[in-house]
């Protein structure tokens, strides 16, 4: 929103006070400026001048020969605006030779088609005016010349530029009147402008009708004759130009300076087109649509307001009016709407019809009910000021429901220095609720008696603590001394779910060199078509942030996969993991919203048997780690199957992965890539995935964790290998040297070795460790249950020991 200096010296005398200062102390105690604008600088060079006489140019068709008077002194200049042609008697501007324009244009004498031009007709856009360059400026009649232009009329301004963002919760400051008593309070100032005392007729020509009190708490009306549509003076015309409003007609931009003043919207109606002089605020009839002044036709359900006569829709009420009743340039009897309606009804029906205006954002703010009457009797006033042998005939037709009661609020002195951190003293509290506009008076038991404003009574000030922040932001936060608390704060606990999580990404990006993504929690639907996977049997959303992101995912592998997409154009060998929240639709419940940790390990391309096995290796024990990171009982692992598990079997290679189970639960899965994704993301190199479901992990097992002393006694290590077929586990292999040792030493044992042998099968080797607590163990002690151990696992498996 764009606020004048101009335009607030008609409520504060600002006399000697820097703009660049006041909007430095307006961000710092009332609400952000995004800036401080000069407009009309650099014009002090220029002149308004007579337009004498206009001549077509000799040699061409589309220009003309300007001949004007600055005071005694005539020129002519060439001139090719379409109404210069218009402009004889009239003051223009002109932009003499050797002035320099805003725009950095500098103005020398140039011949133009064989005729000498001595400078220009400036026109609104070249002088950073506004963005209107379709003629040069006419400025009215009576308007001096003769003298600079900047002295002809008041266009050289100052222009604060708020941030909207930060006046939401002050529906008062959506006027310059709003903004003017917190610039009064800023600076020491008084504000001096009071509401114009205005006779009102008692000709009853119009009325009102309110159905729905509850969206229109109050509606005022009057009705003019005698009215003649015309230019606004130049003073309204420079003010609503340097907050961003296009002159239009006397009456409109009376009602857009009102607005801007007071922060309350008004309407004028061209009363020829209003049935009766009679206006029913109604709610929509089913299937009624509404015209408004840009020519759209919107449908209207049961919540939209609509300003009506007998014959159907006038506007739609607080957002725009209608086509058919706007100002004309023959309307003469004008009838006037200032009204106050609800903010909830207004912002849906704004974002229901896609119409959003300076009114309704006004309106959505929850304005003063007492704002409308003070709007009404300012425009009547100007009305009556500005347009000869206007009238106001009719009284002020005022339908208003019940008041609302304005908040009265006891407020401590002590508390309000005990809050701040510093002493204010009770005078400055007073002076400084009373310049904003709250009535002050003292009760007995010491307390000050706080009576709200209206301005600031809705949705704004209704405690102590909001009082204590208008002083403390008045008094100045820059000068409350800052002070470290006097209490010790201790961290707030993590619950364990989210130490385990701490721990688990800890442990894959410190511990594993895995690079930590975090992406949305919906599925890219182009990722799901590439890898042909079925989009179906996901939430859908309905309010979907784009129309490739409408399904919750139920796995963070595609997510994870477009990212590896992205990487691979810079690195070819990288690892991404991803702790997240997948969503499983229940019918008639919840979704099920399990926690998963999924992962993708990037390694170098290679066809080598023992360098994929190697690599395949790499992602397992990156899972057994983050396994025992949970405390988990150790899964099961399982070859897929791809007929049972439609949703992995897009992406999970179905010879290379295993399935991880605990009991009967599922709770992952690791492997290579699909070659058939891989190809069609344009992946390359070796692509191994695994995800786990946390939650599942951490139900299944005791997560106490458990110490036991160091060893006082060395073991005794021994290394077997065993050749066996294809089809053995090793997991089945360990489990048999642990049955076949039969015995409490065996304090360990761990697979090191697997490779394939040319006869087809395969070589298995197991590093195990032998030991005591009582002592040392002797080789003759160890040796009997080796043997054990290999009888049992040859028998068993049809193994065959190596090496002897």
């Amino acid at each position: 929103m764009l606020i004048s200096w101009n335009w607030l010296k008609r409520h504060v005398d600002l006399e000697g006070l820097d703009p660049i200062e006041v909007g430095d102390l307006f961000t710092l105690k009332v609400a952000e400026l995004e800036g401080v604008h000069a407009i009309g600088a650099g014009l002090e060079g220029l002149r308004a001048v007579l337009i004498q006489s206009v001549q077509p140019h000799p040699n061409s068709d589309k220009l003309s020969l300007v001949t004007v008077a600055d005071g005694d002194q005539k020129q002519t200049v060439v001139c090719g605006a379409p109404n210069a042609k218009e402009g004889a008697g009239r003051v223009a501007v002109l932009a003499p030779i050797g002035c320099t324009l805003p725009n950095g244009m500098e103005i020398t004498e140039a011949e133009i088609r064989g005729v000498v031009s001595k400078g220009m007709l400036a026109s609104e856009k070249e002088l950073g005016l506004s963005d209107d360059h379709g003629g040069i400026i006419l400025l009215q009649d009576g308007t001096p010349h003769g003298v600079p232009f900047t002295e002809a009329i008041p266009v050289q301004d100052w222009v604060f530029e708020v941030d909207n963002k930060a006046i939401t919760h002050r529906p008062d400051l959506w006027g310059h009147m709003g903004i003017a008593r917190e610039v009064a309070t800023l600076t020491g100032r008084t504000v001096t402008t009071t509401l114009p005392e205005v006779t009102f007729g008692n000709d009853e020509r119009v009325s009102v009708t309110v159905s729905d009190p509850e969206l229109c708490a109050r509606y005022l009306c009057a009705y003019f004759t005698g009215v003649t549509i015309g230019p606004s003076p130049e003073w309204l015309q420079c003010l609503l130009r340097a907050t961003g409003v296009r002159p239009i007609s006397n009456v409109v931009d009376l009602t857009n300076f009102v607005m801007m003043d007071v922060g309350n919207p008004l309407h004028a109606f061209d009363a020829r087109f209003v049935q009766d002089g009679h206006i029913t605020v109604r709610r929509a009839q089913e299937g009624e649509t509404a015209t408004t002044l840009d020519g759209q036709e919107h449908p209207c359900n049961e919540e939209t307001l609509l300003i009506c006569d007998p014959k159907g829709a006038l506007a739609v009420a607080g957002i725009m009016g209608g086509a058919d009743s706007e100002i004309r340039d023959d309307t003469a009897e004008v009838i006037l709407e200032a009204a106050n309606f609800q903010a909830r009804n207004i912002r849906r029906t704004a974002t229901r019809l896609g119409l959003r205006t300076e009114s309704s954002a006004r309106f959505e703010k929850s304005l003063d009910p007492a704002s409308a009457e003070a709007a009404a009797r300012l425009f009547t006033s100007l009305m009556l000021e500005l347009i000869d042998g206007c009238e106001v005939v009719s009284p002020l037709v005022d339908v208003a429901a019940p008041s609302q009661r304005v908040p009265v609020i006891h407020l401590d002195p002590n508390v309000v220095s005990e809050r701040l951190g510093v002493d204010i003293p009770v005078a400055r509290t007073r002076e400084i609720l009373m310049g904003l506009g709250f009535l002050v008076q003292d009760s007995s038991n010491g307390t000050l008696k706080v009576h709200v404003p209206s301005w600031r009574a809705t949705k704004d000030v209704a405690i102590a603590e909001d009082l204590i922040e208008e002083i403390g932001r008045m008094h100045g936060y820059e000068n409350i001394p800052p002070q470290a608390a006097q209490v010790t704060v201790k961290p707030p606990l993590l619950s364990p779910a989210k130490q385990q999580e701490r721990s688990i990404r800890a442990y894959l990006s410190d511990g594993c060199g895995l690079h930590e993504q975090v992406s949305y929690s919906f599925v890219w639907r182009p990722i799901l078509e590439k890898i042909g996977a079925d989009i179906g049997g996901r939430l859908e959303l309905a309010n979907a942030i784009s129309s490739d992101l409408d399904r919750m995912r139920r796995s963070i592998i595609p997510n994870l996969l477009h990212a590896t997409e992205k990487n691979q154009r810079y690195f070819q060998e990288f690892g991404l993991y991803e702790v997240g929240r997948v969503f499983h639709p229940i019918e008639g419940e919840l979704p099920c919203q399990d926690r998963t940790v999924a992962m993708v390990i990037v390694g170098k391309e290679t066809h080598d048997q023992s360098e994929l096995e190697e690599a395949f290796r790499s992602i397992k024990g990156v899972v057994d780690g983050l396994i025992a990171r949970t405390g988990a009982t150790q899964p099961t692992p399982d070859r897929p199957d791809p007929q049972n598990d439609a949703l992995h079997s897009a992406w999970l290679h179905p010879a290379r992965s295993l399935l991880l189970s605990i009991g009967d639960q599922a709770v992952g899965y690791l492997g290579s890539l699909h070659p058939r994704a891989k190809q069609q993301l344009g992946l390359t190199g070796s692509i191994h995935i695994a995800e786990l479901n946390l939650d599942a992990l951490l139900q299944s097992g005791v997560r106490e964790h458990t110490y036991a002393p160091l060893p006082k006694y060395p073991g005794i290590s021994f290394d077997v290998s065993f050749e066996v077929d294809q089809s053995v586990r090793a997991d089945d292999i360990a489990q048999a040297i642990r049955d076949g040792a039969n015995t409490d030493l065996l304090c360990d044992c761990s697979l090191f070795a697997n490779y394939h042998l040319d006869s087809g099968r395969k070589s298995v080797s197991f590093h195990l460790i032998f030991r005591s607590n009582e002592g040392s163990l002797t080789d003759a002690q160890v040796n009997e249950h080796i043997e054990s151990m290999v009888k049992h696992v040859t028998t068993a498996l049809g193994a065959e020991l190596r090496g002897g």
